[in-house]
């Protein structure tokens, strides 16, 4: 398999506290990732939410998967982020 051929995933939301995170999974394996961590592979140009799971088919997370045409793979998790007194809670992928 050469370079471009790759399957590559990356974080593609900023460092640190914030109220939404995206994970970006981009390649030829982008289809059979996305079949399974959702169960399914999302239709393109539709934003899709459901649960994420892990390689056991044990629901870890839930948010939203967004599948292009170009072999990309998007995976949103909503976070609620705000200040209780001097503790913050923020979204963790």
């Amino acid at each position: 398999m050469s370079s471009n051929e790759s399957t590559i995933c990356a974080l593609a939301s900023s460092m640190g506290k914030g109220g939404i995170g995206v994970v970006r999974v981009s390649g030829p394996l982008s289809q059979a990732i996305a079949q399974k961590m959702l169960g399914f592979v999302p239709k393109p140009r539709y934003a899709h939410y459901g649960s994420f799971f892990d390689r056991n088919h044990v629901e870890i997370d839930q948010g939203i998967a967004c599948f292009s045409r170009g072999q990309i793979l998007s995976l949103v998790k909503m976070c609620l982020s705000f200040k209780a007194m001097a503790d913050s809670v923020s979204c963790v992928l």
